[in-house]
């Protein structure tokens, strides 16, 4: 008897850490997208197009739901907002340790020598 509770109680505790996997990948995920929607981002050279900001919102509510089923309520919403502050600061500095020059330099149309 003993036996099943535990095999139940585990099952349990991966189920709750997969939720907590799914909750935190999909917030990541979420930022990625919205960040990469915006017209200023440097990581791709061309922007997602806007469709898809819907996709990382949706993803960002959604990550909060899954984040408040398994955490307690302070803890989720804490972590809710600090990953995208993370994300939001280290994704423009993205480029930079690729090596990949992000803005070309352009020549002066007018010489002022």
């Amino acid at each position: 008897m003993q036996w099943a509770f535990l095999c139940l109680n585990a099952a349990s505790f991966k189920l709750k850490a997969m939720i907590k996997f799914l909750g935190l990948l999909l917030c990541c995920s979420g930022c990625v997208l919205l960040y990469l929607t915006h017209a200023n981002q440097t990581v791709l050279k061309q922007t997602v197009a806007k469709k898809y900001r819907w996709v990382g919102l949706t993803g960002l509510v959604l990550a909060l739901v899954l984040l408040l089923s398994v955490l307690p309520k302070l803890v989720a919403v804490l972590m809710w907002l600090l990953i995208p502050l993370v994300l939001w600061s280290a994704l423009p500095f993205l480029p930079l340790l690729h090596g990949a020059s992000t803005h070309d330099v352009a020549t002066r149309s007018k010489d002022t020598t």
